[in-house]
């Protein structure tokens, strides 16, 4: 036996239009129709349907930002394994880091923007 019942009034001059009305029962899918047919609403924009609810999967789709064409904004920091005795230690010591060498990924983002193994980002979107 179908949980709710859906009462469906369409529109006067488009069928594919209209209001829906989600009720707990027949009867009370009944009680309505008769409302609505004394009211004046002609058979033919009436409809009704007796419904289960389904299972409902929610996929996220990537999100895109745009933004300016100045420099892009500074990436966060990662978290340090140092303590604050030894970064004193550091900061204290005259000598210079030298700077590090950019990353594999870095290196392929640059080689193949809007590109993850081989596949490019616009076709991981499909046409409405």
């Amino acid at each position: 036996m179908p949980d709710k019942t859906i009462v469906l009034v369409s529109e006067l001059d488009d069928s594919t239009h209209g209001e829906i009305h989600v009720l707990a029962g027949a009867q009370e899918a009944a009680h309505l129709v008769e409302t609505l047919l004394e009211a004046g609403f002609g058979r033919e924009r009436l409809r009704v349907f007796a419904v289960d609810e389904l299972e409902l999967q929610i996929t996220h789709r990537p999100v895109v930002a745009l933004v300016g064409a100045g420099p892009p904004a500074p990436a966060p920091e990662a978290p340090s394994d140092t303590t604050e005795e030894e970064e004193e230690e550091e900061e204290s010591q005259p000598h210079r880091k030298e700077p590090a060498a950019p990353r594999a990924k870095d290196v392929a983002i640059a080689t193949a923007p809007y590109m993850r193994n081989g596949v490019r980002f616009s076709t991981l979107f499909r046409q409405a």
